[in-house]
């Protein structure tokens, strides 16, 4: 499943289809995909630091992807671990 509520973060609505994982998103009944940003997941941004650098809204396809709840939870984890292990 998709919610509506994540096609403001893409630039066209018609274009959501062209996100990696949209297919499987759409026909799982099981859970509800979050769509993810791949800055977030590539340098560890946070929303916030999306937001500041103009790049969380109106996005391009292919800077998004589809992630079930469970994979999206794993990515935040190691992007906070990694965050707490670097030196000052």
């Amino acid at each position: 499943m998709v919610r509506k509520k994540y096609y403001p973060v893409i630039k066209d609505e018609e274009l959501i289809s062209k996100v990696e994982n949209y297919a499987e998103a759409v026909n799982d009944k099981t859970c509800t995909w979050h769509l993810h940003h791949r800055n977030a997941i590539l340098f560890g941004w946070s929303l916030q630091e999306m937001k500041d650098n103009c790049i969380y809204f109106h996005c391009d396809p292919e800077d998004l992807i589809f992630l079930r709840p469970i994979e999206h939870r794993r990515l935040h984890a190691a992007a906070r671990k990694r965050k707490n292990s670097r030196p000052d």
